[in-house]
């Protein structure tokens, strides 16, 4: 079956997975890729999509009974009472106690709840570092009585992360795969600024983060990969990927964009600044980078990776994601 003509979507998924794979089977990320990167497999591993789970997946979360999954509504506690089965049914296991890691955070002037679902797969050599794969699942609710059902943003992106864990079930990988379905990226990237203040395993073994937003809307047939920018090592893994995916596979599209009147604490002043990616710190002068980052869309007016904290403050895009 080909899969770029019967849903140009479902291959796109494939392509996050054959970028996935091919980073996960590395040692680190400053190894050489593999020599050769089949369309059909990667480290031996066969690439399968379950086309009927990943639309089913889509069509629930963009379901009108949703309600847009605005985060703190009825509409996102039943995104998560479905999410945190289907998590479960993937193979994943939750790191501690529970799949549901509650936060709390400020806007418009009154305390919300905010809940990210993380999962994980123990990795087979390496099960001490850490590969994050993240999409958010919330979206913007319902405004003047009309649903918005995001199913491009970001349902997609979550139909992909299950997918993506379904892969690393029957293929384990060399690393271990922590997955976050994370909430409150609609109002300022709130879940990702939780996972990385209190992370569900010590930040110095997260490796790499691969965060997937808005995969299904290209008609033409296009994934971007941002990140190689300022993460050069992971472009010869990306290149692999591109020759083999059945979906034309961008590299690029990440130089950052920061004016110099972009202000806050995560926020640099100028396009050569450190990359705000997994900022471990509110102080500007204290801030550190604690891994490498990659983002996945087929958008290229998505505002970037949801770990990049400055992403929506900037004035102007060119695709203006930093990681």
């Amino acid at each position: 079956m080909n899969l770029a003509r019967r849903r140009p979507w479902l291959a796109r998924v494939a392509a996050v997975t054959v970028v996935a794979a091919a980073a996960a089977c590395a040692r680190n990320a400053d190894v050489e890729p593999p020599a050769t990167l089949s369309p059909q497999t990667v480290a031996g591993a066969p690439i399968g999509i379950d086309s009927v789970a990943l639309i089913r997946d889509v069509a629930v979360l963009a379901h009108d009974s949703m309600q847009g999954r605005a985060v703190a509504t009825p509409g996102s506690a039943k995104a998560r009472a479905y999410l945190e089965p289907r998590f479960r049914a993937a193979g994943l296991q939750p790191i501690g106690t529970s799949f549901l890691q509650p936060f709390t955070f400020s806007g418009g002037g009154r305390q919300i709840q905010g809940v990210n679902i993380v999962g994980q797969l123990r990795g087979t050599a390496l099960p001490e570092r850490y590969f994050v794969i993240t999409a958010h699942y919330d979206h913007v609710g319902v405004r003047n009585g009309q649903v918005f059902n995001g199913a491009d943003d970001n349902a997609s992106g979550i139909a992909a992360l299950l997918a993506l864990a379904d892969h690393f079930r029957k293929n384990p990988p060399r690393h271990s795969l922590i997955f976050g379905a994370l909430d409150a990226e609609e109002t300022g990237l709130a879940g990702a600024r939780a996972f990385v203040a209190s992370p569900p395993v010590p930040k110095q073994n997260i490796v790499l983060n691969i965060n997937m937003d808005m995969v299904s809307r290209n008609d033409q047939g296009e994934l971007y990969v941002a990140g190689t920018h300022s993460y050069p090592q992971l472009l010869p893994f990306v290149q692999r990927a591109v020759a083999a995916a059945e979906v034309k596979l961008i590299p690029g599209h990440d130089r950052p964009v920061f004016p110099a009147s972009t202000t806050g604490p995560d926020c640099p002043t100028t396009a050569r600044s450190t990359p705000p990616a997994f900022r471990s710190s509110t102080s500007a002068s204290k801030t550190t980078p604690i891994t490498t980052a990659l983002l996945m869309t087929s958008s290229a007016s998505s505002p970037g990776s949801i770990f990049a904290p400055c992403a929506r403050s900037s004035t102007r895009r060119e695709f203006s994601t930093p990681d």
